[in-house]
């Protein structure tokens, strides 16, 4: 187990010297020597072996969308964050969700506008929340999350960091990242928290 995680971390040094992972959006490790890599583009890129193979499991992907963010709980239950511009007023996106490991992939696009960079995070393989957006099939289907109260929606600009647990969750917002909204109902409402 020590040299699949000893190859493992090699491999990434290498990647990063090479300016992959410099560039990648997002490396997710589920278990000792098992886990993917997103080295920006269309890849992502899986091992089981601690590195020593590599397997493309990408959903397929049109011209236009990217890979923003990945997003595994283990070794079967992963998704997909695809954006036409990460960082633009009015950026959409497509949600890519698989059930066995990136062998097949099924997509839901996005119909909420938000602005800048966007976090995926899914407490176990049905509660998750895309921004201030939440699930709870599993990200087949989306329901908005955000409940005006003293800021337009259209102000959000995405959520980059989202922690939460089934119920609970915390994520920052504002176009510097200057509001912090809180859930206790698994991201169907959130509530801006005044901060001191």
């Amino acid at each position: 187990m020590r040299t699949r995680s000893l190859r493992l971390v090699s491999l990434l040094a290498m990647l990063l010297l090479m300016g992959s992972v410099a560039q990648a959006q997002s490396i997710k490790l589920v278990a000792p020597g098992v886990g993917w890599v997103a080295p920006g583009g269309k890849k992502i890129l899986w091992t089981s072996d601690g590195g020593k193979d590599w397997k493309n499991v990408a959903p397929p992907t049109p011209n236009d969308l990217t890979i923003s963010k990945i997003l595994f709980l283990d070794s079967e239950h992963g998704w997909v964050l695809l954006a036409y511009d990460d960082y633009t007023v009015g950026a959409n996106f497509e949600v890519a969700r698989t059930d066995d490991g990136g062998t097949t992939w099924s997509m839901q696009p996005i119909e909420e506008r938000f602005s800048g960079p966007m976090t995926l995070s899914f407490a176990d393989p049905n509660h998750g929340c895309l921004g201030l957006l939440g699930a709870s099939d599993g990200g087949r289907t989306w329901f908005s999350a955000y409940k005006p109260n003293t800021r337009k929606p259209e102000e959000l600009t995405g959520c980059p960091d989202t922690q939460v647990t089934r119920d609970f969750g915390w994520t920052v917002a504002g176009r510097i990242s200057d509001r912090l909204y809180v859930t206790r109902d698994a991201g169907k409402t959130w509530q801006q928290v005044v901060i001191p």
